[in-house]
């Protein structure tokens, strides 16, 4: 019981620190349909990606501290996604175009955090918040691809380590896959 409260506890610490760096992404209906998303507090760019419901962009742009019109009267009624990520998060928006006009639905997922990582001589510590609690696979792959490492957790913040004493200095890609997300990280070890 300690445990799980000191868990909680550090992971409302965390989520509150890293909102703190993290964009403020608003979506809203300006008129019509016509959308406003809006990015305040940014500290580094973040992007905006318009996906229909097959997966193909159809609206892609770089913002830094600005407000985007996006008007999508010529798009067919369907289901559309607003995606926005950054280096520390990835948030997703799901749009309803009908006759009507546009409505906005928050992901159910809502705000995945992406994970930190610090190098310690030969050690790559890997740190991550995850509020959904879902289950996280961390995968190490060599500079040909090949997987040399992989460990998977669960909980509110996930901390895990790997070794690179006994391996090559070079170039490591560090996979990790939260539910169906994905984000790759490469390092180098010396």
């Amino acid at each position: 019981m300690k445990t799980t409260i000191k868990n909680l506890m550090l992971a409302v610490v965390l989520i509150t620190g890293l909102n703190m760096y993290a964009a403020d992404f608003n979506v809203a209906v300006k008129e019509g349909y016509t959308l406003t998303v809006s990015l305040e507090q940014v500290e580094a760019s973040s992007n905006i990606l318009l996906q229909d419901d097959q997966g193909v962009l159809l609206y892609s742009r770089e913002l830094n501290n600005k407000v985007e019109t996006l008007n999508l009267k010529n798009l067919p009624n369907g289901v559309y996604t607003l995606f926005m990520e950054n280096d520390m998060i990835f948030e997703k928006t799901m749009i309803i175009k009908g006759d009507e006009g546009l409505s906005i639905f928050g992901d159910a997922e809502g705000t995945i955090f992406k994970p930190s990582f610090k190098k310690v001589d030969s050690m790559l510590r890997m740190s991550l918040t995850n509020p959904s609690n879902q289950k996280v696979l961390f995968t190490v792959y060599d500079e040909d691809g090949l997987q040399v490492a992989s460990t998977e957790g669960e909980g509110y913040v996930i901390k895990k380590s790997f070794d690179f004493n006994k391996s090559k200095s070079g170039a490591y890609v560090v996979k990790t896959t939260i539910g169906d997300h994905s984000f790759s990280k490469r390092i180098s070890m010396n």
